[in-house]
């Protein structure tokens, strides 16, 4: 039972689409601002708006909007918790994932990580200077799977009692890993070779998927939360 002095964050499932939307939206419009300030119509007479729009800087307004989503998606899942039983934990560890996640965004954790690993002058890394991204994809992917793999029991349960929630964010997921590791290794290839049209290009998609997969996670998430909540009320 609730008590008066309980803070109680809802929503529908409407609210959720309509946010979606609205985020997608958002993304957009910053995507067409970089393509516009970048590609076609580049100049000193934009002043500083190519770098405010710039999604390659960690300085820049789709840098904090995407560090805001990772946070949310935080904040939606550490509110699940309570609620979760035997999803709790899980859901916890999501939760701090994603606020890992999110402070890495703003900070540039991934960035520090490779330009320590850089300064150590290791042999193995030198041969790699044209993917220097492998650093830290290779540590964060081996800690996702490892982190997947020891909680198989909870991805089953969700899987057999939430498979349309659980759908919308592996969706999200594979849009956010296409943008954030496929196109990072094309972006990184074209960067060696020029950077003109298809570069820019490339670092628009790029980046839009990324932003857009966390958005559709959200939405995954935020319904997972209808359902937990309705599991309980019944």
């Amino acid at each position: 039972m609730n008590s008066a002095d309980d803070f109680c964050f809802s929503y529908s499932a409407t609210n959720a689409k309509s946010l979606l939307f609205i985020l997608l939206g958002f993304e957009v419009l910053l995507t067409l601002g970089y393509i516009l300030t970048h590609i076609i119509a580049p100049g000193p007479g934009w002043g500083p708006i190519p770098r405010f729009l710039d999604v390659d800087r960690e300085v820049s307004v789709p840098t904090w909007f995407s560090s805001i989503q990772l946070f949310g998606v935080a904040v939606v899942l550490l509110m699940q918790v309570p609620r979760a039983k035997e999803l709790r934990f899980f859901l916890l560890l999501l939760g701090i994932g994603f606020l890992f996640l999110s402070m890495d965004e703003a900070a540039g954790v991934h960035d520090s990580i490779r330009q320590s690993v850089q300064r150590l002058e290791l042999r193995w890394f030198q041969r790699t200077q044209g993917v220097p991204f492998l650093v830290w994809m290779v540590l964060y992917g081996c800690i996702g799977v490892i982190g997947l793999l020891t909680n198989y029991r909870s991805i089953l349960i969700l899987w057999r009692n939430f498979r349309r929630e659980v759908v919308w964010v592996a969706v999200g997921g594979a849009v956010f890993v296409a943008g954030g590791i496929g196109g990072e290794v094309l972006s990184g290839y074209l960067w060696r070779i020029a950077v003109d049209e298809r570069f820019f290009l490339t670092v628009a998609a790029e980046e839009f998927l990324e932003m857009a997969g966390v958005s559709i996670m959200l939405y995954g998430f935020m319904l997972l939360g209808i359902r937990i909540q309705s599991e309980i009320s019944t």
